[in-house]
């Protein structure tokens, strides 16, 4: 849903739009067993659901319009959320807790496509300027447990300016 209004004889302009959907019956590519061998997935039908949500707004202004020079600014913004809301159930029942086991995956309660990694610290020990592995602690060692969560592989935010010149009313 949303809304447009022009306003000041047309030199204001507003935009607003805003949505919701939540997803379900998804197909996903389940990752069978390392003995099935590398990174070899099947496609499973009618597994999880999804959540969508955003808004979108936009401001158009004709700031100058003489018969020589005409001016307008465009502000555009958008904010997105999505989340894994469920990833089905594999074939004993049991709720799917992830898919994916490096560092993009998706697991219930957070973004699609989210970024996962090992947290690590660092220190610089001889304190010679410089980091070498063994100054490197990754927490949890190799274990797959030891991921969290950080971030999302899209922008969430999106901001945009944009400028439009026009001369002698477009004629050249």
């Amino acid at each position: 849903g949303g809304f447009e209004m022009q306003m000041l004889n047309s030199r204001l302009g507003l935009d607003f739009t805003y949505y919701y959907k939540k997803s379900k019956d998804a197909l996903i590519d389940m990752p069978l067993g390392g003995s099935a061998g590398s990174n070899v997935t099947v496609l499973r039908t009618n597994l999880g659901s999804v959540r969508n949500s955003g808004i979108e707004g936009l401001i158009n202004a004709q700031i100058l319009q003489k018969s020589y020079l005409g001016w307008d600014v465009t502000i555009s913004a958008s904010h997105l959320s999505n989340e894994v809301v469920s990833l089905g159930k594999d074939k004993a029942g049991k709720p799917i807790p992830t898919i994916g086991t490096g560092t993009v995956r998706q697991k219930e309660g957070y973004p699609i496509n989210g970024y996962w990694n090992r947290p690590y610290t660092w220190s610089d020990g001889n304190s010679d300027g410089i980091i070498t592995p063994n100054e490197v602690i990754v927490k949890g060692g190799n274990a797959d447990t030891a991921f969290t969560f950080v971030g999302y592989s899209q922008p969430r935010l999106e901001l945009s300016i944009s400028n439009g010149i026009s001369l002698f009313n477009n004629r050249l």
